[in-house]
């Protein structure tokens, strides 16, 4: 009984809280708002106005290929024009027998004098009896200076005669 008495008295006040609470809280009063305007000065120049999208006017695209049977990296270059170059992108597909597996792809830049090498995990597609298929396509921003080779390397873990067959492209812009 005591604590039905009890709940009984919260209803009691929790409602009498909220039938008390529209009469504290006042209507809104009319605010009167006067909005002075500012000088508006027109000009017939036109606005200064960017180029944004000169990568479209200087893209690049190169693709390296690997094909070797020598264990360790394997490494093939590309070279570019005397601009800084801007990877973008990377895609390609690789080829290998059984006993060798691709850990990873990587292009090797020099940006600002810093050698850097820059790496891809590719995904194995599937297997056959004699080859496994590995692909790799990243969106990235790799930075190359000028007159500077891009080296492609790859590395492998072998437990035989290594044999790799990769095509990797690289494509972006040339800085103007």
């Amino acid at each position: 009984m005591a604590c039905l008495e009890v709940r009984l008295l919260r209803i009691v006040v929790f409602g009498g809280f909220l039938v008390a609470t529209p009469g504290v809280v006042s209507a809104a009063q009319q605010v009167e708002i006067t909005n002075t305007p500012l000088p508006v000065e027109v000009t017939k120049t036109p606005l200064p106005v960017t180029a944004v999208d000169n990568a479209a006017q200087n893209r690049f695209q190169a693709e390296a290929t690997i094909t070797t049977t020598a264990n360790g990296i394997t490494t093939k270059s590309f070279s570019h024009p005397a601009n800084i170059l801007v990877i973008e992108f990377v895609s390609g597909t690789c080829q290998t027998n059984l006993a060798t597996k691709i850990i990873k792809i990587g292009f090797r830049t020099s940006a600002a004098g810093v050698l850097a090498t820059h790496s891809f995990v590719p995904t194995l597609l599937f297997s056959t009896s004699s080859d496994h298929y590995y692909a790799v396509s990243q969106r990235t921003r790799i930075y190359a200076d000028p007159n500077v080779s891009v080296n492609l390397q790859n590395e492998v873990l072998t437990s035989g005669p290594e044999v790799i067959n990769c095509s990797i492209v690289a494509s972006g812009y040339l800085t103007p």
